[in-house]
């Protein structure tokens, strides 16, 4: 029998129940508008000095896009029924929560302004994601996340060969002024290193249901190995391994591979036991590979955030019912001279909203991790696992104005109530189940 050919326009107007030619308009302004706001709302293209390469075109766009997406994401959220019981259904529910609290947040901040306008994109970002996961379907939707990361990602790469003034940052690793270069181009190196784990592990999501061939799949999953490589970062190639041993756990209990499995197990605790014993050489020599200052104090710092995340708590103590509103870190952070986020996304949500906007952004993290890994297709629990690792020590998610991580994590909750099957529904994870 012919293989069935993939219509994502029909399936849509099937899921809407609208008319052939308000299907085929909403699929492809929803299709436009994910497209734009993926890469624009985290393009950042600037010098070391702040200077940026086009200001204002980078603005508007950003302004733009993520206000049409506000639009549409009301529409859905008036019109479209399955969007709608997606807003008050587990585990999206929590985010509708941390939602609430920044609009608390926002009438009680001293800075109404700035709350304000991040409350708003925020918002729009909110409502768009479930609206557009609904209207495109599981596979379109990440498919023109991929498009979008994989553009993102070829900007960046001639950035940094012919304007390596915007396409590479110099950042400093210790007190005595050394630096090192790190490829940075459409976006900060962090950002940019997460940008490259989304589309290796999506095309890993694709290989699994055979949406993708390895003769394409190969050179992408190279391509982004480089931009890994290039953003000289650490937690972003540890989370694309973590997600990938943890979703396909099943792997590694075939009678085939457990013994070696068994073997890296070994190996590692061994490892272990041996910093312990030898406490004095060990570590240093650890840190001269891995810390970027070659000190063991880096590490044990983790480059510092344990500062931020200190005064963070404190100032939690101090409005822990409202927090200071969206946006209103950036100003706290820079008063005492620290780095201008949180480093944390529940640190992040707590001194926007409030402790109890923190508990919900636990709570979410806990069920969707749960969920994921239990019933829902590899892709969902590979992104799933991958920002959750991410957001241990950034602010991943939720940050100043919602990124294209924000979407895809977003996505990943609605996917529950959303989803289409057009991902090969049957392969569904079972804890400790071979693949």
């Amino acid at each position: 029998m012919p293989e069935a050919v993939f219509d994502p326009v029909a399936d849509s107007r099937h899921r809407l129940g609208v008319s052939a030619l308000e299907a085929q308009l909403l699929f492809g302004f929803t299709s436009a508008v994910l497209f734009v706001v993926l890469i624009a709302n985290q393009t950042h293209i600037e010098t070391d000095d702040a200077v940026k390469l086009a200001r204002f075109p980078e603005m508007a766009v950003r302004l733009i896009g993520t206000a049409l997406a506000g639009l549409l994401g009301l529409y859905g959220v008036f019109f479209i029924g399955r969007v709608q019981a997606s807003l008050i259904r587990f585990p999206a529910v929590w985010v509708l929560g941390i939602a609430v609290c920044y609009v608390g947040a926002t009438v009680a901040s001293a800075e109404k302004g700035t709350a304000l306008s991040h409350l708003i994109a925020f918002t729009s970002i909110f409502v768009f994601t479930p609206t557009a996961l609904g209207i495109l379907g599981t596979r379109r939707f990440f498919e023109i996340a991929l498009g979008s990361f994989l553009l993102t990602m070829v900007v960046s790469w001639l950035l940094y060969f012919l304007m390596p003034e915007y396409g590479m940052k110099l950042e400093g690793i210790d007190d005595a002024g050394s630096t090192m270069q790190r490829m940075s181009g459409t976006s900060h190196p962090n950002t940019l290193a997460g940008i490259a784990g989304f589309a290796l592990l999506i095309v890993a999501g694709f290989l699994h249901s055979k949406c993708i061939r390895w003769k394409v799949a190969l050179p992408l999953i190279l391509f982004c190995l480089a931009t890994l490589f290039m953003c000289r970062t650490r937690v972003a190639p540890i989370a694309v391994v973590m997600a990938l041993a943890v979703v396909f756990r099943g792997f590694w209990f075939r009678r085939d591979v457990f013994p070696y499995a068994i073997v890296l197990v070994a190996m590692g605790l061994l490892v272990s036991l041996a910093v312990f014993i030898y406490s004095a050489e060990i570590p240093q020599a650890f840190a001269e590979r891995f810390a970027r200052s070659g000190e063991v104090e880096e590490l044990t710092s983790v480059t510092g955030r344990n500062k931020i995340w200190i005064f963070v708590i404190e100032k939690i103590r101090e409005s822990p019912l409202v927090g200071y509103g969206p946006g209103a870190a950036k100003n706290i952070l820079a008063k005492e001279e620290l780095l201008l986020h949180p480093h944390n996304v529940v640190l992040a949500v707590s001194i926007a909203g409030g402790a109890l906007a923190g508990w919900f952004a636990i709570m979410m993290f806990l069920q969707q991790l749960w969920m994921s890994l239990r019933r829902a297709i590899p892709l969902i629990g590979l992104v799933s696992v991958f920002i959750f690792l991410n957001s241990l020590t950034e602010t991943f998610i939720f940050g100043y104005f919602p990124g294209s991580s924000t979407i895809i994590w977003l996505a990943a909750l609605y996917w529950f109530d959303l989803d289409d099957e057009s991902l090969a529904p049957a392969d569904v994870i079972e804890p400790g189940s071979p693949e």
